[in-house]
């Protein structure tokens, strides 16, 4: 009895594996050069699981049974053929592709083909392999042979065609009528940018001034000392620095009306210096007064009265407008970025 089940199975096994049925169909029989033709391929097998893959690549080699022309001389010359889609060797049997129909599987694929060589051709069958990646023994149907001709010319008689000439049909204008405008255009534009470019590269550039307005000394002096009077920094107990400010402004004064060395000295070296200098001995005792009072609060923190703050500031003023330059102009100095003087213009002062 198990002899005999191994046996109907064996025979079932091979009967699955005999049964397998190759047909190729062509969608036409007759084609020229360059036209296309397309080609059905089928496979029949009873049991689905035992097929692997299909092996196109017969179909890429394919030899003429019968030569026309002088393209192909012999049997053994390929036809050049090209295929819509890529046909790979041993592809694998694509399940979507197979479809049942009574005890039978069906595999059905479709593919076209363009040849460019003339003959009579008959497309072999692809190789078919089974589960085990052995060769399948396969029914090959018969292949109905495909003629591939040469494309015909007609020789047509156009000697009783001729007709008399027809008027010039006229078309509107379109866009393209006119971009012979662009290639004129384009090119000048370039060219101008390009001499802008050089014209702009090559100039010098301007050089960045700044214009200075220089006060005679005796102005500045009269603007910071009603300056500090508008402060009254006495009167909020900043004593100390009131006077400094007012002894500074003074210094800067001689340093610039007299050409000494103001703020850096002491009032005797100041007094000392101004000697040489055009200086009456009414305004000497007048700054002296100034100084050596301001040095007496800031050293000494010695306390003046009240009223005496303000009357220092009317000295001060009263010492600036007697000693001033009546020849000093206010100059307007032109300096570049590298500080060189550049221009200098003088204003007469007006009061």
């Amino acid at each position: 009895m198990k002899y005999l089940v191994v046996s109907i199975l064996l025979l079932l096994q091979a009967d699955a594996y005999s049964q397998i049925v190759s047909r190729i169909l062509l969608s036409k029989d007759t084609m020229e050069i360059g036209e296309q033709v397309e080609v059905f391929y089928f496979l029949e097998f009873r049991n689905p699981s035992v097929i692997q893959s299909v092996d196109y690549a017969a179909f890429d080699t394919i030899r003429p049974l019968v030569g026309m022309g002088s393209l192909v001389e012999s049997e053994e010359q390929e036809a050049d053929i090209d295929w819509s889609r890529n046909l790979p060797e041993n592809t694998a049997l694509d399940r979507n592709k197979v479809t049942k129909k009574g005890s039978k599987y069906i595999y059905s694929d479709t593919m076209k083909a363009t040849i460019w060589d003339p003959g009579l051709y008959v497309i072999n069958h692809p190789s078919v392999y089974l589960s085990d990646s052995t060769r399948a023994s396969v029914q090959e149907l018969e292949v109905s042979p495909l003629t591939v001709n040469f494309p015909q010319v007609v020789n047509q008689d156009t000697t009783q065609m001729i007709l008399p000439i027809a008027p010039i049909i006229g078309e509107p204008r379109t866009w393209e009528d006119f971009i012979w405008i662009l290639y004129v255009l384009i090119p000048l534009l370039l060219i101008g940018l390009l001499l802008w470019y050089l014209k702009k590269r090559n100039e010098v550039p301007a050089p960045k001034l700044t214009t200075i307005i220089k006060k005679p000394a005796h102005v500045v002096a009269h603007e910071k000392l009603e300056a500090l009077r508008q402060q009254a920094l006495w009167k909020t107990g900043e004593i100390k620095k009131y006077q400094t400010e007012l002894t500074y402004t003074i210094r800067e004064y001689l340093e610039s009306r007299f050409d000494i060395k103001a703020l850096e000295s002491t009032t005797e070296q100041i007094i000392r210096s101004l000697n040489d200098k055009d200086f009456s001995l009414t305004h000497e005792n007048s700054l002296r007064e100034i100084l050596q009072i301001a040095d007496l609060v800031k050293f000494a923190k010695a306390n003046p009265p009240a009223d005496l703050h303000e009357s220092f500031l009317n000295t001060a003023k009263s010492f600036v407008q007697d000693t001033k330059d009546p020849n000093s102009k206010e100059e307007v100095i032109v300096i570049d970025e590298h500080g060189n003087i550049i221009e200098t213009n003088t204003e007469e002062e007006n009061g």
